[in-house]
């Protein structure tokens, strides 16, 4: 079919999607839609887990996958099972419908795991002795895998967010389990060097080949395969008769598609390149793309004199910049107006981390003499608040940041990671950041026209852009609720711990953690030469995973 897509209009006017070409994968629809994916958020025929793929050089460990148990009592059913409404503790957060898996639910894949783990030890260890470095496609597999795991474990997410990051943990751990058999069991044993066959306790899913001798090693190997004609074959069949065409019309089919449908994969049906589309899109759940990538929206609501934005204590508005790469001492340059803070200037207050000497020398060697093309725009703005908002404030102010970030910390952390990136999963400016861990209780009804009323309005746009696809709302309750109360480590505090310098601290050294977090991955995408693209294997995963968040 030309069309990008099969949808079957139902008697009740809701849309399912029954089938894909092979030209087109699209992302999976998030919240209340009209359009709906598999109930398990696997991906059909396209997903090596439930289907036989085509046999690929580049993944022929897809033909070792374990194939689901037709038995209801096996225990190793779990990794094809999908936890349910009641394995999910939603996080106390000023968005309802945020959290994560509970412990007790995961724990059922910890003996698995770690035997997985002793495995790849073992690997690795056999193939330093043998003076080979370990297998590129397992390494990477493993990598994924932890850091997968440290996402489910630690990030609250959507409710349909985490269901299918448990499904790229289970489509990992699978696929590490076939790359292990393939490489010190399976392919031994079809190269001569092994010469007992391979176990058949476990049923494999299999692969299907237009090449005889790819069909006659997978055999005697014991993994099933199948053996197909190729298109070239197939125009030498003789046709005795032909045969209409049954018109998507007639089976009650829809083909149009809709407006705001966005697509994992749009190409040629080159199985190899859809493969790797796919995989890139499941890694990205914890890879998010560079933030610094693209501009802030500037808001119109903001541009006003800065004497309206609340100002830090102890400074003048129209404060001086911090002389870059040094240790932070009293200004002695001119006055400047709306100056940003210099964020790898030391900041010395009782709540900041303390700066190693090499760390102050390595930015100092710096070459800040080249400068970007005047085309390129910039964004220099902060993913996460800047520290120095929180270590300039003490006292009550201090503790009302404090608790606006942690009310709001869950989504502005999940914004990183929504598919496709929305306005708000950039740099912010840092007066916004101000407008919104300054504006109390965002919800409260204010006058209309003031500027309190103008700044609630935009930062509501902000935060609406962070929840929109994912079925999650705003509390309605919040500003009587959480006014007295706050979460922080999965705990519920009352507002007065606020007061305990060790919370604080605790609190404010996060923040320069996903701060420079975020920054590191970003120099490592352009280290890279930009995000990931088609490439089959061989440097696909971040340099520092940005997971345990």
């Amino acid at each position: 079919m030309s069309a990008r897509g099969i949808y079957s209009n139902t008697s009740d006017n809701q849309w399912i999607v029954t089938s894909l070409n092979t030209q087109y994968i699209p992302i999976p629809f998030f919240g209340t839609r009209r359009v709906s994916q598999r109930l398990d958020y696997c991906f059909g025929e396209d997903d090596p887990l439930l289907y036989p793929q085509p046999y690929l050089p580049d993944r022929c460990h897809w033909s070792a996958i374990p194939r689901k148990p037709t038995d209801p009592n096996d225990a190793r059913r779990k990794w094809w099972s999908m936890f349910g409404q009641e394995d999910f503790h939603e996080a106390a957060s000023e968005v309802a419908g945020f959290g994560r898996w509970k412990e007790e639910a995961l724990r059922c894949y910890r003996d698995d795991y770690l035997a997985l783990e002793a495995r790849v030890k073992e690997h690795c260890i056999a193939r330093q002795k043998s003076q080979r470095t370990p297998n590129i496609v397992i390494t990477v597999l493993h990598s994924q895998l932890e850091s997968t795991l440290a996402f489910l474990r630690y990030t609250s997410l959507p409710f349909c967010r985490a269901q299918q990051l448990l499904r790229c943990f289970q489509r990992w751990y699978l696929e590490l389990t076939a790359a292990l058999d393939w490489c010190d069991v399976y392919r031994p044993f079809m190269e001569g060097q092994r010469k007992e066959p391979p176990p058949s306790s476990i049923e494999r899913v299999g692969t299907f080949t237009v090449k005889p001798v790819d069909h006659q090693a997978l055999y005697r190997a014991g993994i099933p395969v199948w053996q197909i004609r190729s298109i070239a074959e197939k125009g030498s069949i003789m046709s005795f008769r032909h045969v209409p065409f049954t018109m998507p019309e007639d089976l009650n089919i829809e083909k149009e598609l809709l407006d705001n449908t966005r697509w994992i994969y749009e190409g040629a049906s080159n199985m190899l390149t859809r493969a790797i589309a796919m995989e890139n899109y499941l890694r990205d759940f914890c890879s998010p793309p560079d933030p610094f990538a693209a501009p802030a929206t500037e808001p119109t609501t903001l541009d006003v004199a800065n004497s309206s934005l609340p100002a830090r204590p102890g400074k003048k508005p129209n404060g001086s910049r911090h002389e870059p790469y040094k240790k932070a001492h009293p200004a002695s340059q001119p006055k400047q107006s709306e100056t940003p803070r210099d964020k790898f200037a030391e900041i010395s207050a009782p709540h900041s981390p303390p700066t190693p000497e090499f760390w102050i020398q390595a930015l100092a060697g710096i070459d800040r003499t080249k400068k970007p093309d005047k085309g390129v725009v910039i964004n220099s703005g902060y993913i996460f608040p800047d520290p120095g908002l929180f270590t300039s404030s003490d006292g009550d102010k201090l503790r009302r940041l404090v608790r606006t970030w942690l009310n709001f910390r869950i989504v502005l952390i999940t914004r990183l990671m929504m598919r496709p990136a929305c306005l708000a999963s950039v740099a912010w400016y840092p007066k916004q950041w101000r407008l919104l861990l300054l504006t109390d209780s965002i919800t409260h009804p204010s006058q209309p026209g003031s500027f309190m009323h103008n700044a609630k309005t935009q930062v509501n746009r902000m935060l609406d852009e962070c929840l929109r696809d994912y079925g999650v709302r705003r509390r309605s309750d919040v500003a009587t609720v959480e006014q007295y109360h706050f979460t922080w480590r999965g705990q519920r505090y009352p507002i007065g711990r606020l007061n305990d310098n060790d919370v604080l601290r605790e609190i404010i050294w996060e923040i320069y953690e996903l701060n420079f977090r975020t920054e590191f991955h970003a120099l490592d995408n352009i280290l890279r030469g930009g995000p990931r693209g088609t490439e089959p294997v061989g440097g696909p995963f971040a340099l520092c995973p940005f997971g345990g968040l």
